[in-house]
């Protein structure tokens, strides 16, 4: 905020068009940082700016990161649920085979 030889405030790029009043500056967007915003930012400094970037990458990873483990949570149920029917199945055709192989002789003509 931009102040004259007085000492009073002068309206300007710093004032807070979303308070209305504009006497009270932005603050920092950084959740961590109490600083107040410089004029035309949203930023008290470069290194928030940075830790803000850092901090959000950090939050998509952790997003994609978890959505991976559901899909590969996902693929090894759907897998495990295959290969427990399968063995049903080679089970089921072990028991046919075994049926046949017992019970063809009582049923030739």
């Amino acid at each position: 905020m931009k102040r004259n030889g007085s000492g009073g405030s002068v309206s300007g790029a710093g004032s807070n068009p979303a308070s209305g009043t504009g006497d009270a500056p932005r603050k920092c967007t950084v959740s961590s940082c109490d600083n107040d915003a410089l004029p035309g930012s949203v930023y008290c400094s470069n290194q928030c700016i940075l830790r803000h970037a850092k901090e959000s990458l950090k939050a998509i990873a952790k997003v994609k990161l978890g959505s991976v483990k559901a899909v590969l949570t996902a693929s090894v149920c759907v897998f495990r649920d295959a290969w427990l029917l399968y063995q049903k199945l080679a089970l089921f055709a072990y028991m046919r085979d075994l049926l046949l192989l017992v019970l063809t002789p009582w049923f030739t003509c």
